[in-house]
C-alpha cells in the first residue's frame, strides 16, 4: 500500500526542490519574454532593459536563468545595434529608391519587415526553449555580454 499523500520528488541537481526548478525556468522564460514586452509596451529601443534587469537579478543565483538572461540580453542588444544600422543607411537606401525607381524601398521594406519578425519570434522561441528547461542560442546574435 502506497502512503498519502505521496512523499515529495528528490530535489534537482542544483539542491532544491521541483517548486526551485519550476522558478528558475521562469525566470528564463522571463528573460526572453520582458525584452518583448517592453519593446512592444514601452519602446523598441528599450528592449533591452527587460533582459539586463532579469540579468542583474539572477546572475549570482543560478547559472540556467542568468544564460537564458544573458542570450535574451545579448540579442537585444544585437538587434539595437542593427535598427541604428539601419536607420543610419534608410536614407541612403531611400535615395537609392528613388533612382531605382522604388527598387531600393523594396528592399528597406522587405529589411524591416524581416527585422521585425525576427524580433518578435527569437524571443518566443526562447521562452519555449526556457520552459521546457533547455539552453537556447539566438540566431544571427552578436555576444556582449560573457558569462562568468
Amino acid at each position: 500500500m502506497t502512503p498519502w499523500p505521496p512523499p515529495p520528488p528528490p530535489p534537482d541537481a542544483s539542491g532544491g526542490g521541483p517548486s526551485d526548478a519550476a522558478e528558475v525556468r521562469n525566470w528564463a522564460v522571463v528573460a526572453h519574454v520582458s525584452g518583448l514586452a517592453v519593446g512592444l509596451v514601452a519602446s523598441p529601443v528599450l528592449a533591452f532593459v527587460g533582459p539586463l534587469i532579469v540579468h542583474l537579478l539572477r546572475r549570482d543565483r543560478d547559472a540556467f536563468s542568468a544564460g537564458h538572461a544573458r542570450a535574451a540580453l545579448n540579442f537585444q542588444l544585437t538587434v539595437l545595434l542593427a535598427g541604428v544600422g539601419l536607420a543610419v543607411l534608410a536614407i541612403p537606401i531611400a535615395l537609392v529608391g528613388v533612382l531605382t525607381l522604388g527598387l531600393g524601398l523594396v528592399a528597406l521594406g522587405v529589411l524591416l519587415v524581416v527585422a521585425f519578425v525576427l524580433w518578435f519570434v527569437v524571443p518566443i522561441l526562447g521562452a519555449l526553449a526556457a520552459n521546457r528547461g533547455e539552453a537556447y542560442d539566438p540566431p544571427l546574435t552578436v555576444t556582449f555580454v560573457r558569462g562568468a
